[in-house]
């Protein structure tokens, strides 16, 4: 703002000068939305691929212990194992977060 004295100073310039401004924030907008899909898209899939894996690992798991090929104490173990795994790559979509910015 402090420059706008030496922008409308030039009178032919001033309209180039309000277009390339526009132009620098219709960019950096378009930047910030390319970003936030970005994220959005990366987060959700990380958030999708976790939870099916602990939906996978139940499922299948229940279905071991309900034919006796699988103890309830071990299925439980792994599914906890599996939870743990699954907020680890809920971390890394913020971390990706944190890099990007």
């Amino acid at each position: 703002l402090s420059s706008m004295k030496t922008v409308r100073s030039i009178p032919a310039g001033e309209s180039k000068e309000l277009d390339r401004y526009g132009k620098s924030v219709n960019q950096s907008y378009h930047f910030g939305m390319l970003r936030a899909f970005a994220y959005g898209g990366w987060s959700g899939f990380i958030l999708m691929f976790a939870n099916l894996a602990i939906v996978l690992v139940l499922w299948y798991g229940g279905r071991e212990v309900l034919k006796g090929r699988l103890d309830p104490g071990f299925l439980t173990s792994f599914l906890l194992y599996t939870i743990y795994i699954a907020f680890s790559l809920g971390g890394l979509a913020d971390l990706f977060t944190k890099l990007m910015t």
